[in-house]
Order: C-alpha cells, then sequence, then structure tokens
C-alpha cells in the first residue's frame, strides 16, 4: 500500500494509554531515577523501565559496577568492596523504596532532561486506526458509493436523516463514516 489512509483516532484508547503512561513516569521519576542517580548510575530511558520493574536486577548491576570501578583484584579487599556497595545501595533503597512496577507500553515513553515522560505523538500514532491493504478494495467501494451519492443528491442530502451510521451527512453533503467496519464488507 504506498499511502496510509486514517480511519479513525481511538480517543478512548489514547485517554487510557496516556493515563497508565502517565502513572508510571510519576512513580518512576518519583522513586526510581532519583535512586538511580544518587547511586550514580546511567540515566536512560531503557535502564529506568528495565530498573522499575526489577529493583534488584539495578542492586546486582550496582555491585558489579561499584566491584569494576574498584580494580581489586584480591578476593578479601572485593568482599569489602561488595559489602560497602550492598549497604551503600540499601540505605539509598530506604530512601527511595518501590515495588517493581513495569509500564504497559514502553515504546511510547521518552527520556527528556533525565525525566520520563509520555511521547504524546507515539501515543497518537499508535491510537490511530490506518487502512489495512486487505481492506483496500471495500474501501475503494465505499469511497465509490459515497461519491455516487453526493453526485446523485448535489449537496442537498439531509442532515441527519440518512442509511445508519455508513453515511452520515453533513451541510447537505454525504462523507465518510469513521465507524464503518472494512472487514465486514471484504
Amino acid at each position: 500500500m504506498s499511502e496510509r489512509i486514517k480511519l479513525n483516532f481511538d480517543l478512548l484508547k489514547s485517554d487510557m494509554v496516556t493515563k497508565s503512561l502517565s502513572d508510571f513516569c510519576e512513580k518512576a521519576n518519583n522513586v526510581v531515577v532519583p535512586l538511580m542517580k544518587e547511586l550514580c548510575v546511567k540515566i536512560t530511558l531503557e535502564s529506568v523501565v528495565k530498573y522499575a520493574g526489577n529493583s534488584d536486577e539495578l542492586n546486582a548491576d550496582y555491585l558489579d559496577a561499584e566491584k569494576a570501578k574498584s580494580k581489586v583484584d584480591n578476593a578479601y579487599l572485593l568482599q569489602i568492596v561488595e559489602r560497602n556497595a550492598a549497604a551503600q545501595f540499601d540505605e539509598a533503597f530506604d530512601r527511595y523504596p518501590y515495588d517493581d512496577f513495569e509500564p504497559r507500553y514502553p515504546d511510547l515513553l521518552m527520556l527528556s532532561k533525565e525525566r520520563i515522560c509520555v511521547n504524546a505523538e507515539a501515543v497518537r500514532e499508535f491510537c490511530t486506526i490506518y487502512l489495512r491493504e486487505d481492506q483496500r478494495e471495500a474501501y475503494d467501494r465505499y469511497m465509490k458509493a459515497i461519491e455516487a451519492l453526493n453526485d446523485f443528491y448535489r449537496g442537498k442530502a439531509q442532515d441527519g436523516v440518512f442509511i445508519g451510521t455508513q453515511f452520515p451527512v453533513k451541510d447537505g453533503k454525504v462523507f465518510p463514516s469513521q465507524l464503518i467496519n472494512f472487514d465486514y464488507y471484504k
């Protein structure tokens, strides 16, 4: 299909997705991001989503990073480094505790100035319904029917009095419905 034809925008779905993502962002920005900052863990969208969903993984990665930074080869000294890092993690986690939580639509998030936020453009695209290639033939027939009706009525179609919701009329003209199911007419 060469051009994408927009059929509808699902406002209810958009509201639901935005609310779900906003709740995730608020919680992540209030506990996960500050915890990561305190531990000097690099903040990326992927890391915040990952660690929000698994605080044990944040703990393990933090301990590994601290051991690697210490560059200690001695097993005894490495245990001390690990114990100190574990204590630092526990202390920071006590200030920013959370139960693991995950976003339902992580691909619709973005990072802006070390804050997780909803990518409104991605949500808009996600909630837009486009014509599929297998619906093209039914869509073309539908558009021909609308063209024929407009040719017949010549701008004098009666508003609101028409064939169900499939051929709505406004200002004397028939226009495409956003509620038509092209799968039914294939």
